[in-house]
């Protein structure tokens, strides 16, 4: 989540779309715990998002996109889903999916080349996004839908207890 605090609001984005994921996952799982703290990532991620609607940019800062991560790879973590192994963990997946894709998107080119994997650049999504012409409120919305759509498929794969649509949308956000 680092990394997505590049563009203003970007990572809040996409740890709101992730916490909800995780959340309709916990109330499903009945796990209190994870869905009290993915319901309070996301109210915190919609109120910092608030904070970028106008023309301010406000960022998380190393330390709030850090524990934003943290956050939600615990919550990720400490859910035990009622399907069997392989539906829970393509679950889990689609609801993490977009700060892994743009993790894989920006490390893989970067290892390959022999270049330093911590400088920043200007590799990620959301700066792919930028250099095609789309403005900084389309980035936070496509990473926010992204997000919510992959938490959308482990909802229903878990509803289901069919890998079918996590691993659908894995393959699909790849």
């Amino acid at each position: 989540f680092a990394a997505l605090d590049a563009k203003g609001g970007v990572a809040a984005a996409a740890g709101a779309g992730c916490s909800a994921g995780l959340l309709v996952l916990g109330l499903l799982a009945h796990q209190t715990l994870e869905a009290t703290l993915a319901a309070a990532v996301l109210g915190s991620c919609l109120g910092f998002l608030q904070l970028n609607i106008g023309r301010s940019r406000k960022h998380l800062g190393t330390g709030g996109s850090l524990f934003l991560g943290f956050l939600i790879a615990v919550t990720a973590l400490r859910l035990q889903l009622p399907a069997n192994g392989t539906t829970s963990v393509l679950a889990v997946l689609a609801c993490i999916a977009l700060p892994l894709i743009d993790t894989a998107v920006v490390t893989l080119p970067r290892f390959l080349a022999a270049r330093p994997l911590w400088r920043p650049g200007k590799d990620h999504l959301a700066h792919r996004l930028s250099a095609r012409g789309m403005h900084r409120r389309g980035i936070v919305l496509t990473h926010t839908g992204a997000a919510l759509l992959g938490g959308l498929a482990a909802a229903v794969s878990v509803k289901e207890r069919s890998p079918v649509p996590a691993g659908a949308a894995l393959v699909a956000a790849a």
